[in-house]
């Protein structure tokens, strides 16, 4: 669940995917750039390829964002260690090949080898590491440089066998659906990795978790370890508890992917995503007449969510009107759009609800769209542009993402079986006031990929071949419960208005984790993410500036619990009611409160050269937004992916024309966008 493609041209994209398959690059990649040691002596008999000095930052521009100096972190280490493809009792590869795991630390400053090491691991699945190296500074940070810093490449992403069609020449810019796959181009994929790797098992969560455990236990001996993952990185560290490492002596876990051990029809899975999304809507659409005072008072009697509904009816009534054009012509939509005008909308709202710093603006355009007047669509019309600027930034990162592997995991082990079939889906989606779905269009790919043969799944007429699913069994540890180590303890935190991990999954997992010294922190009105947004103490002035120094509850939680070596008992958890206090004002936090949003033109002027202007106090809610977004871009991958699976579905015909105009049925299609769209992103 990990935030976009795009920066690095192909030269750089396809010439780091050439030179995996080349160690001798590999080793020249790592190599410290002060040029000290030998490459040939850094090639260890126990099969560590390093370490080599190297920057904390893979990245700049997403470090730049937050005023981070490249180049300043003279300890930070890289190094790759050789793992086997297959790991006993997981899969079985008579060849005895080898994967190459990318990792990278950061060491304490004085004697680390008596220091506590604290892992970060990646949501996704299918993400790289990058992201986590602002965590892993800022803890550094704050434990005054009195620690080791880790993080690693989950296998098949990024520096660590990154999975991808190269033979068949899958997710290149050239092919069907760019960086996506079509369900086309599996039959190929399919062939390749049989080809490659045999038993995709390889490359699943249990295979990564042993990468994980079995690096500690090899380079660590002996250490007091931590590990801290985040959205699919919380099931990550779940099936790492299944292990029992002895080293490890706490497991963090945020943003909950998982409730092994819980019932399986109330499990964590993709193919739920707009139910899920739906229900935490509600409750944020519920607080907002309630929590809110400015926005309670200019809906008077009628609520938020009833003001909403209206105006998606209005909107499919008259997709013409001035402010259902407004938004579907920033969509990209054409006049013969057959979709739903009030897909546009949720969808919309439903971007604006995951960024804890933009999501006061809900009500605001609910309010604005339902009265329509000028200023109203002047207001509109700057905003969904400055925030589709914000919301589109692309990310370096995104050349270490393997599409393949999110798949591989997502199907494998994170989506409903038996598979709901689309009616099913469909509905989801309609009934849910705000989501960024629907996910039903992702149904043809997860056939294709599971060669599963439901009645789901025929329907959808999903031409099969010979070729072997690119998929793999569930293993001995899933949805069975795990088992508290003696020597350790799990530290749950969980944010009640997270619609892409909802918290009633944290609350599941708590329940059902084997073992009393657990703990779960809750933050009332906390979106996807905690360790990173759980900001309080924020406050601008009247010109838009920050005048106070934020803090984030998550991280100082993160470091309590470190500092105590996993001590429960002595956790210092007495920010968590500042942090609720502070982000319990749902209305728009961040802005001159003597401004009326929801009235006039007030971001929003003419200036003497007839042109847009904003504000410097619109200026702040874009530096907020872009500083949180480093932390929403680890956590919202699996609502990426998802997204970009609908993009691209919505030009793909799975029903004839006279199904498409049905009221039931139009909620599959996901809105064409443009390439050149200001939404081509959002």
């Amino acid at each position: 669940m990990a935030f976009s493609l795009s920066r690095l041209g192909p030269l750089l994209s396809f010439g780091w995917l050439l030179c995996q398959q080349q160690p001798q690059c590999q080793v020249y990649a790592a190599e410290s750039s002060s040029g000290s040691g030998d490459v040939a002596s850094a090639l260890t008999t126990d099969g560590l390829i390093g370490w080599f000095d190297c920057s904390l930052v893979t990245f700049e521009d997403e470090f730049r964002a937050i005023g981070y100096s490249p180049g300043s972190d003279v300890n930070s280490q890289c190094a790759q260690y050789e793992a086997p493809l297959c790991y006993d009792s997981i899969c079985e590869d008579k060849q005895g090949r080898t994967v190459n795991v990318f990792v990278k630390r950061l060491l304490a400053k004085t004697k680390p080898e008596n220091k506590p090491n604290v892992w970060f691991f990646q949501g996704g699945p299918g993400y790289a590491s990058p992201t986590m190296e602002v965590a892993m500074n800022n803890l550094y940070s704050a434990l005054n440089e009195d620690v080791n810093v880790y993080t690693m490449d989950h296998r098949g992403t990024g520096r660590s066998n990154q999975l991808d069609c190269v033979a068949a020449q899958a997710t290149t810019s050239g092919s069907p659906l760019g960086g996506d796959i079509d369900v086309s181009e599996v039959t190929n994929c399919a062939r390749e990795f049989q080809l490659k790797y045999g038993d995709m098992a390889a490359f699943s969560v249990t295979s990564a978790a042993t990468d994980i455990s079995t690096f500690i236990s090899k380079y660590q001996s002996g250490s007091k370890t931590f590990v801290y993952g985040v959205s699919y990185g919380s099931a990550l560290v779940e099936r790492l508890i299944h292990l029992e490492t002895k080293e490890i002596v706490g497991y963090i876990l945020d943003g909950i992917s998982t409730t092994s051990g819980g019932d399986v029809k109330d499990g964590m899975y993709m193919s739920n995503w707009d139910t899920n999304f739906g229900e935490v809507s509600e409750r944020f659409l519920s607080l907002l007449s309630t929590n809110a005072a400015v926005t309670a008072k200019k809906f008077g009697s009628k609520s938020v969510s009833t003001v909403l509904k209206d105006v998606l009816v209005d909107f499919d009534k008259d997709p013409t009107s001035k402010c259902a054009t407004l938004v579907s012509d920033f969509y990209g939509a054409s006049e013969s759009s057959s979709f739903p005008a009030s897909t546009y909308v949720k969808r919309f709202l439903g971007k604006l609800m995951m960024y804890t710093d933009v999501r006061g603006y809900v009500p605001v355009v609910i309010y604005r769209l339902d009265r329509c007047n000028k200023d109203d669509r002047n207001f509109l019309l700057q905003f969904f542009k400055k925030v589709g600027e914000i919301l589109n930034t692309s990310s370096e990162e995104e050349a270490l993402v393997s599409i393949l592997e999110y798949y591989l995991i997502l199907f494998s082990e994170m989506w409903e079986s038996p598979t709901p079939d689309l009616a099913t889906m469909n509905e989801r989606y309609t009934n849910a006031p705000i989501s960024t779905g629907p996910t039903s269009s992702m149904l043809p790919l997860y056939c294709a990929f599971t060669k599963d043969s439901s009645a789901a799944c025929t329907a959808l007429n999903i031409t099969t071949s010979s070729a072997p699913a690119i998929a793999y069994k569930k293993d001995k540890y899933w949805n069975v419960a795990a088992t508290i180590p003696a020597q350790a303890s799990v530290l749950i935190m969980s944010g009640k208005l997270d619609p892409q991990t909802p918290h009633k999954y944290a609350e599941r997992l708590f329940k059902v984790l084997n073992g009393s010294n657990k703990e779960l922190v809750t933050f009332e009105y906390a979106v996807h993410g905690t360790l990173f947004n759980t900001i309080y103490n924020l406050y601008y002035d009247s010109w838009g500036f920050m005048s106070s120094s934020p803090k984030v509850c998550g991280g100082e939680i993160l470091a309590s619990y470190v500092k105590n070596n996993g001590d429960l008992s002595k956790l210092d958890k007495t920010c968590v009611a500042a942090a609720n206090s502070f982000m319990s004002d749902l209305d728009v936090a961040n802005v001159d409160k003597s401004i009326d949003v929801f009235a006039g033109n007030p971001f929003v002027y003419i200036d003497s050269s007839n042109k847009f202007s904003v504000p410097l106090i619109f200026a702040s809610v874009t530096a907020a937004v872009i500083l949180l977004s480093l932390a929403i871009y680890a956590c919202g991958a699996k609502e990426r992916r998802a997204e970009r699976r609908m993009n691209a579905q919505a030009q793909t015909t799975l029903e004839d024309d006279a199904a498409r105009e049905s009221p039931s049925n139009a909620a599959i299609y996901e809105p064409p966008i443009e390439s050149g769209s200001p939404a081509a992103r959002v």
